[in-house]
């Protein structure tokens, strides 16, 4: 272990960041600068928002808003990270099954990318439980009631962990039964991906008829013992109780049926064949904190350490690696996505992650 001295400090925008670990702090100057700088104008027809999505489509999609958005609250971006919430919870609907609008754009409308109608468009299911999730720690962070009474955001809870779960056939005994595709436009077409990807059951995507990931039911969990602790911190007891109880039930089985005791490993997802399908490990099971078994946490940890993975994905593992406590492999991490000489190092928000 490296013993460095941190010193930090935050107000608004105005957030800096020394040690003695140069290195690390000119990594920290460099993703200040770049995340800055995809803060989207002030006369934008969506109203204050910053770039989360794909470069060059000048929007913001669920999970990377979702993601980012404590990071975004460092940086001063508070307006911003109101607003873009708002518009997720707004437009959550019964005419897309209580989707909401996966990715929205600075003109306000949902991106074309994954959009054409609310009958033909692409959304992952593990991005309600994800946005939930992201609103209660800025709550947390901020202080911002906004986040938990707002009527919208109200619906948006309601809708999600009632709705929304029994739409999709995502209640903790079905998910090993669902099909792996639901609520498809009639005629369907398979290779219009607008109709295969209207309700992916992860985020792991490019894989065929998928009956459920791994990361939505740490999903699932994650997002009713959110509300749980919504409804605990409205002085509703008796339904914080009930919900955490439902929560709970998703992680049984998550360490039940999900866990591949042999190998010492997750299975990725769960095959519309009826089999489990190992792949290269993924953070959401820790992003979504549902793992609780310590011996399961160091060799899962181990294993994406040991894997090559995509910008994406790499961007959440200073933050994961940090929070368990290997310190040394989450500046290696950081370095690595600073670093220009790296095909990653043109990761321009990886600090917001």
């Amino acid at each position: 272990m490296t013993f460095l001295f941190y010193g930090f400090s935050a107000v608004s925008a105005q957030v800096s960041f020394t040690s003695s670990d140069k290195d690390l702090e000119h990594a920290f100057n460099w993703a200040k600068k770049t995340a800055l700088s995809y803060k989207g104008a002030n006369t934008d027809p969506v109203g204050p928002w910053y770039e989360a999505a794909l470069p060059s489509r000048y929007a913001f999609c669920m999970r990377d808003a979702a993601h980012q958005s404590i990071g975004a609250e460092i940086l001063g971006l508070s307006r911003e990270n109101l607003n873009m919430f708002t518009l997720f919870a707004k437009n959550i609907s019964a005419s897309k099954n209580w989707c909401s609008y996966w990715e929205i754009n600075k003109l306000g409308k949902p991106a074309p990318e994954d959009y054409r109608n609310d009958k033909e468009f692409w959304y992952n299911l593990p991005a309600n439980f994800d946005v939930l999730f992201a609103t209660w720690r800025l709550y947390n962070w901020t202080g911002n009631p906004s986040y938990i009474n707002n009527l919208s955001f109200v619906y948006f809870q309601e809708k999600t962990v009632k709705e929304y779960i029994d739409t999709w056939a995502l209640s903790s005994d079905s998910l090993l039964k669902r099909p792996a595709h639901l609520h498809t436009p009639i005629p369907y077409n398979e290779k219009d991906y607008f109709h295969s990807c209207r309700g992916l059951p992860s985020y792991s995507e490019g894989i065929p008829n998928m009956r459920t990931g791994v990361d939505l039911v740490a999903a699932l969990y994650r997002g009713l013992q959110t509300y749980s602790d919504i409804l605990a911190a409205k002085g509703l007891p008796g339904q914080a109780k009930l919900y955490a109880q439902k929560a709970e039930r998703y992680r049984e089985r998550l360490e039940a049926d999900w866990w591949n005791a042999a190998q010492g490993h997750y299975y990725l997802y769960y095959s519309s064949n009826g089999k489990f399908v190992k792949d290269e490990p993924i953070p959401y099971l820790l992003w979504f904190d549902a793992l609780k078994d310590t011996t399961r946490v160091k060799p899962h940890l181990a294993q994406i350490a040991s894997t090559t993975s995509n910008v994406e994905t790499t961007s959440y593992f200073p933050y994961l690696f940090y929070k368990h406590g290997e310190w040394d492999q989450a500046r290696k991490y950081i370095l690595y996505l600073s670093d220009p000489a790296t095909p990653e190092g043109n990761i321009q928000r990886f600090l917001l992650a």
